[in-house]
């Protein structure tokens, strides 16, 4: 009860109010760039992104440390913001936290300091944030219930 968990990204209300009622610990929730994709020609704004141009990306991770026990964190918002085009094959590497074989340069310093971070961070695409947090509290409960019966 007293984790903290921080989930950052394209984060819809329905999956916030099921992280406050179904979960046993606290959540913070950062959404912003709902809806990405429906803005052709307009450049992605994201305060991660802002924080990352001014601090860079280990102090941006560390900060994210202090926010939460745990990190859920959807980078494409943060990707468009600051104008990133990593391949498709750099960006599920750096969702899987493969920064060694990264080619994208700041994408491969940004992974390896979520990599290292003191916090688990896990990062992904809007489905992390949505459907992977819905199935995340299912299977938490469903070994709540199992350890329950033991």
């Amino acid at each position: 009860r007293e984790t903290e968990v921080l989930v950052v990204g394209r984060v819809a209300s329905a999956v916030w109010q099921a992280l406050e009622s179904e979960t046993a610990c606290r959540v913070r929730v950062i959404s912003e760039e709902r809806g990405l994709r429906a803005r052709p020609g307009q450049q992605a704004r994201s305060l991660l992104g802002f924080h990352l141009d001014a601090v860079g990306p280990r102090n941006l991770i560390d900060a994210l440390g202090e926010l939460g026990d745990a990190v859920f964190l959807d980078t494409r918002p943060l990707f468009g913001h600051l104008g990133w085009r990593p391949s498709r094959a750099d960006r599920f590497r750096s969702d899987a936290g493969d920064w060694e074989a990264i080619e994208h340069d700041d994408l491969r310093e940004f992974t390896r300091a979520a990599d290292e971070s003191r916090v688990p961070i896990v990062l992904g695409g809007h489905s992390l944030v949505s459907g992977g947090l819905l199935a995340a509290i299912d299977l938490a409960w469903s070994r709540w219930e199992r350890a329950q019966d033991r």
